[in-house]
């Protein structure tokens, strides 16, 4: 076990973290690094393991991705345990530690597009890195609660779990001047503002519309090429009867 960050050689703290092991696998264009005990080290600095697994791919320039059946952190190309513990130590002085006192007790969350967290251990608050590549991703897939899930060593939450604990989670409320009160800036840190269950039932309405006009366009274009065929049609046979009338009047009445 090693300190929380690597670099902290203080041997009496208290927060610990297993050492990054790696695996080189494949070879030629398919070789890639496996980060053997991801799940293991993401549950001891409390973070989803996809967080890292994404944050290594976008400081290599690298494809990765996490498993959550396998357990499986992938990072493509070959790099070397060093290399990868530094990145972590990098990911941790942006997303675990707190700003401040410098403990990995940060709790994150997102609101409004906006990745934040509230230290548990000096009460620190603010907004974490939002500048880096990597804080899409969070955004796009907030933690949710998934913290205490993984901090007690089990899988990461399904996309679909955090999409149903995401509609039915409170709607936090700005009083007064825009800020939070003290209990209120509690549930900031924890929960995320959300109406997706308005916008889920707009989105469907709005699919529902744009269909109907589709089948209505359809059906009014079909029904003019019909009207066109039909008037092409009695057209074409009152041409064929003036011709048989002019026939007909040139029998009975030669020059």
């Amino acid at each position: 076990m090693i300190n929380i960050p690597s670099y902290n050689e203080d041997p009496s703290y208290r927060y610990k973290m297993p050492r990054l092991v790696t695996k080189i696998e494949g070879r030629g264009n398919g070789i890639k690094t496996n980060i053997v005990n991801m799940a293991s080290v993401a549950s001891a600095i409390k973070t989803p393991p996809s967080y890292v697994t994404k944050f290594f791919g976008c400081e290599l320039g690298a494809q990765s991705r996490w498993e959550d059946s396998t357990e499986k952190s992938i990072v493509n190309g070959a790099h070397d345990q060093q290399e990868m513990q530094k990145l972590l130590d990098k990911f941790l002085d942006k997303y675990v530690l707190c700003y401040k006192c410098k403990l990995p007790e940060l709790d994150m969350a997102v609101t409004k597009g906006l990745i934040h967290a509230k230290c548990a251990a000096c009460g620190w608050s603010g907004n974490l890195d939002n500048a880096h590549k990597v804080s899409t991703f969070i955004v796009g897939h907030p933690p949710d609660g998934s913290l205490t899930q993984n901090a007690a060593g089990g899988k990461s939450k399904s996309k679909e779990e955090r999409r149903r604990e995401k509609a039915e989670a409170p709607e936090v409320v700005m009083i007064g001047g825009g800020g939070f009160t003290s209990d209120e800036d509690e549930v900031a840190s924890k929960t995320i503002i959300s109406r997706s269950s308005s916008t889920e039932e707009k989105s469907e309405k709005k699919d529902k519309k744009e269909k109907k006009e589709k089948k209505e366009k359809k059906e009014k274009k079909e029904k003019k090429e019909k009207k066109e065929k039909k008037e092409k049609k009695e057209k074409k046979e009152k041409s064929g009867n003036d011709e048989k009338n002019t026939d007909s009047f040139s029998e009975d009445y030669p020059e």
